[in-house]
């Protein structure tokens, strides 16, 4: 056992426990970044391009303001009906290239940039998990600081 700062004895063991949950913690999350962007990298080099019509804006029936459908027209496309997505944004009559998954092709995404929300879901999984990976580095350290 050891005194931590305060002059309490803290069991070792606490410390190794704090490390061995932030290690899995961060290397969790640093894992999900990697995760997301192979599933990115998947969905842009497989998805097809379109380019679509938003024809009707819907709020949808929870009100929450990040949740509006957009009604799309595919074009050239006579085999795609016209498909409700949240994946893009714009005003309706509006004309956007972007690319979908022809099996589910709800699943939209601009062509070209917009995926901003996605950098900064990565950013902060990432940062989040580089920091429970230094705190877990502090923690299987050694001995805490003593105060004189």
């Amino acid at each position: 056992m050891q005194r931590g700062s305060e002059g309490i004895r803290v069991p070792r063991r606490r410390f190794w426990a704090a490390g061995l949950g932030l290690t899995v913690l961060g290397t969790g999350l640093i894992g999900a970044v990697f995760h997301l962007n192979s599933q990115d990298h998947a969905f842009r080099s497989h998805g097809s391009h379109a380019r679509v019509t938003i024809l009707r804006v819907q709020q949808a029936p929870d009100h929450r303001s990040n949740h509006t459908l957009y009604l799309l027209r595919f074009e050239p496309s006579a085999h795609l009906p016209d498909e409700w997505t949240n994946g893009v944004s714009g005003d309706v009559g509006s004309t956007l290239d972007v690319i979908y998954d022809p099996s589910e092709p709800t699943h939209v995404e601009p062509a070209t940039g917009g995926a901003v929300a996605h950098w900064v879901v990565r950013i902060l999984l990432g940062s989040t998990g580089t920091a429970a990976l230094a705190g877990a580095a502090l923690a299987l350290h050694g001995e805490p600081r003593r105060r004189s």
